[in-house]
């Protein structure tokens, strides 16, 4: 055997081990009648829909068109965000099936079954203990970044064990802590509607409703999505995974910093005395701290999918199906891909290169699906690769 064939031998075999310790392209299934947390899940998401239908049962017949208004108008605020999660996470690591799971958890679950009664139990010790302008100033600070970020990870947790073979990594719990916070914070949104339109009496339901759409929608760039994300990333790390090993001072850290933006937007107000000079500085601060760690977050966990799809589409180079500089792109970071759309390496035109590399992580999504086997869907994939390329 030449060095060549050894060579080649070893990037097959390091392939294989990417494959399965990513575990992408497996199969998910939801209905899982021997495993206690399908049907925790199912119990929790029939509570939590009969719950919100109680709601809007009790308040359809007087608010029915600021209620409609609420729910299409966050579903249409869903899709950028759907669209940027699933922008991040571009080698489908987290099955669609799993993001639904999770966008369901936080939107029925973790909002209506858990972080409702829960804050309302806490708002009552707290107004009892120390009265009504405590609650009204500290309340919300002190309450959301436990029962919400708590009730939001358990969302996560639950997924890793409804699917074991799908959260893997870090970067999987930043995913699916993502559509869970999504979730969370689509539902709690239209609440927050429903709620605006009934005060005053309801003497100015649509206008108040309205008001409030564009006030949560505005302030939710840097809300419960990013929160979650770091919170759900930091939650794998702290409990470890058999290719992720534990890594709990960290993973508690960044769950801890989830919890305290979280904290210091809500309690704002009380912290700045409502100070015309310190305030705008918490409006400010407080989402520009959340974006850094969001991205630190995604820079971190991102390392070992990095490293997989690396591995998985390195025998394409010795092929000669990829170059090794769009290897280095696809498997590299947002900015490195830039730098190589950016840069001249034979192609016509900067759309091209995009095409190329993203022919080129579809190759490498159907050789993980494939579990590395040269199949009909492989082949149709290496052949785009060469067409688009031109």
């Amino acid at each position: 055997m030449t060095t060549t064939d050894l060579a080649a031998t070893d990037l097959v075999a390091a392939q294989r081990v990417a494959i399965d310790e990513s575990g992408w392209g497996l199969p998910y299934r939801f209905f899982q009648p021997r495993n206690l947390a399908f049907w925790l899940y199912v119990w929790l998401l029939v509570l939590g829909t009969a719950s919100l239908l109680s709601q809007l049962n009790n308040l359809f017949a007087g608010y029915e068109s600021e209620i409609v208004l609420g729910y299409i108008a966050f579903a249409i605020y869903t899709i950028p965000f759907w669209v940027a999660l699933n922008y991040i996470d571009r080698f489908d690591a987290v099955p669609n099936k799993v993001r639904v799971l999770a966008f369901a958890w936080g939107g029925l679950i973790a909002t209506w079954v858990m972080a409702l009664n829960a804050n309302l139990a806490v708002f009552g010790i707290y107004g009892k203990v120390f009265g009504q302008a405590f609650l009204k100033d500290w309340g919300p600070g002190l309450t959301a970044p436990f029962t919400e970020e708590i009730a939001k990870g358990l969302g996560v947790a639950i997924i890793i064990v409804l699917a074991p073979k799908v959260v893997r990594s870090a970067f999987d719990g930043f995913i699916i802590g993502g559509f869970v916070g999504l979730g969370f914070q689509v539902f709690e949104n239209v609440s927050y509607v429903i709620e605006g339109a009934q005060g005053g009496f309801g003497a100015n339901a649509q206008g108040e409703s309205i008001s409030m759409i564009i006030t949560r929608a505005s302030v939710g760039l840097t809300s419960h999505t990013v929160y979650s994300a770091i919170f759900g990333m930091g939650l794998v790390w702290f409990l470890g995974r058999p290719t992720e090993k534990p890594r709990r001072i960290l993973g508690l850290l960044f769950m801890a910093s989830a919890m305290l933006m979280h904290g210091l937007w809500d309690a704002m107000a009380a912290i700045s005395g409502g100070s015309p000079v310190i305030l705008p500085l918490f409006l400010l601060g407080v989402p520009l701290f959340a974006i850094v760690v969001f991205f630190l977050a995604l820079k971190y966990s991102s390392e070992h999918t990095r490293h997989w799809m690396h591995d998985i589409l390195a025998p394409e180079v010795a092929r000669g199906t990829v170059t090794e500089a769009e290897l280095d792109a696809v498997a590299g970071r947002h900015k490195d891909r830039r730098v190589f759309v950016k840069s001249n390496h034979g192609h016509k035109s900067h759309a091209q290169a995009k095409h190329v590399l993203a022919a080129a992580t579809d190759l490498g999504e159907q050789l993980a699906a494939s579990r590395g086997e040269d199949t009909p869907a492989v082949q149709f994939a290496r052949s785009e690769v060469t067409r688009v390329r031109g």
